[in-house]
């Protein structure tokens, strides 16, 4: 797994392990921080005592604060979050869950940096952790019953964070929870297209920058809830739709049979909208090497082999198709950021 950070210079890489058993392909691997615009090793990430930081694959790679100062990374032991320099790697402090020291990172949900950068969120074994940054003070703890659901969503633009829970079982509708304050608060109830209560959910996304929700109640059917709660549409989509231009609207492909997939970006009320250069970027995900060969699966709207179509460009081809399409003005940005890998 690698992050980059919003300032463009550093990325935070996690070099996982190769396994012998073929189910469990990749088991945790160091940590390290290159400079992006050499490829030089920065650092690698230990604790204070020289011991490597080890990330499971099935924890998220290590989280970078809104400002590119600080990187959050989640140990394969769990009970604990490692807080690095994000510019240097240098160690800074733990974020420790107390009571959860020893148990293992499995199930856990590192949420992340909340907008202003000031506070952490993470889930483990059932409990809702937030930290202080700065200090590292255990802001609040909060031991998610069933009424809490099945875990956290993500925060929202103001600071506020939020939740998803389980149906009831008096056939009540599911509904998406707000903690503010230390307190669980109703947001909205979640209905299916038809408007009955939802059954049940697969996932749910929150723009951190606006605060509006999607979420999939139903087979490729996603509902969008504005940051008052209120539903303002719907859209159907094979892949998940990605929260574009600051939160205010989505990007998603169609795929119509035998013509290949289409991007489209609808504003949060469902009126259809021109994509644009930028509305392309969350997909854009996979990573090749020099030859151009796949070496590792990003998004899987990317990847899934409905993606490929005869006779189409692949690999160094297609890069060079989308390089002459773009503006002088915009190669000339990114030939200066390239990056060149050290000799």
């Amino acid at each position: 797994g690698a992050i980059v950070d919003p300032t463009g210079q550093r990325m935070a890489v996690v070099a996982y392990r190769p396994n012998a058993d073929a189910l469990i392909p990749f088991v945790a691997g160091p940590a390290y921080l290159l400079d992006t615009r050499n490829g030089r090793r920065v650092a690698d990430l230990k604790t204070p005592d020289g011991t490597p930081v080890l990330v499971h694959p099935s924890n998220h790679p290590p989280h970078y604060s809104p400002d590119g100062r600080f990187l959050a990374a989640m140990p394969a032991e769990g009970g604990h979050i490692h807080l690095f320099d994000g510019q240097t790697g240098a160690y800074l402090r733990a974020l420790v869950m107390p009571g959860a020291t020893d148990k293992p990172a499995y199930g856990f949900a590192d949420v992340g940096f909340s907008p202003d950068g000031r506070r952490f969120a993470a889930v483990s074994d059932g409990v809702l952790w937030i930290f202080d940054i700065e200090s590292g003070a255990l802001l609040s703890q909060q031991t998610l019953t069933s009424e809490y659901g099945v875990g956290p969503a993500d925060w929202g633009s103001q600071g506020e964070f939020f939740m998803t829970s389980p149906p009831a079982s008096d056939g009540s509708a599911m509904q998406v929870l707000r903690f503010d304050d230390g307190v669980f608060k109703k947001h909205f109830d979640i209905f299916d297209a038809s408007g009955r209560p939802a059954e049940f959910f697969a996932a749910t996304d929150v723009s951190i920058q606006s605060s509006a929700i999607s979420v999939l109640t139903q087979d490729t059917v996603w509902s969008i809830y504005g940051a008052s709660g209120t539903k303002k549409s719907e859209i159907r989509a094979l892949d998940t739709p990605n929260f574009v231009r600051k939160g205010t609207a989505l990007a998603f492909w169609t795929d119509a049979a035998g013509g290949g997939k289409t991007l489209k970006v609808q504003d949060l009320s469902g009126n259809p909208l021109e994509p644009d250069f930028e509305d392309y970027v969350p997909f854009d995900q996979r990573v090749f090497d020099r030859s151009g060969e796949a070496m590792m699966f990003g998004s899987p709207s990317a990847s899934h082999f409905i993606w490929r179509a005869q006779g189409a460009p692949r690999a160094r081809a297609l890069y060079d198709l989308v390089w002459q399409g773009l503006p002088e003005a915009l190669k000339t940005e990114i030939s200066e950021q390239r990056v060149v890998r050290a000799q």
